[in-house]
């Protein structure tokens, strides 16, 4: 299992709603900003993996959902409003 982006991933239709969201919102210059899906590819807690990849990193806050992501897109939420709305997990969940 690749560990180099922290079990990251992002759903193509997230990636093209960030994209509009960016070219219609409003700014006042060059923004960099994340995107990420809201949890992890990985079926394991991030806690687990961090400690088992990454010796040392096996601290997280106490509030941490064990399948969210590492990665935080506040900036894209707090400049165009964007937050992501798709997960894998989704895809498996019976309807």
């Amino acid at each position: 299992m690749s560990s180099s982006n922290f079990w990251s991933y992002i759903d193509a239709r997230d990636v093209g709603t960030a994209y509009r969201a960016a070219l219609e919102g409003s700014s006042t210059g060059h923004e960099v900003c994340l995107i990420a899906a809201a949890d992890t590819r990985a079926q394991r807690g991030l806690r687990e993996l961090m400690a088992r990849y990454y010796d040392g990193y096996d601290r997280f806050d106490a509030d941490h959902d064990d399948s969210r992501s590492a990665f935080d897109c506040a900036r894209m939420q707090a400049l165009f409003g964007w937050t992501p709305s798709y997960s894998w997990r989704d895809a498996l969940s019976p309807r």
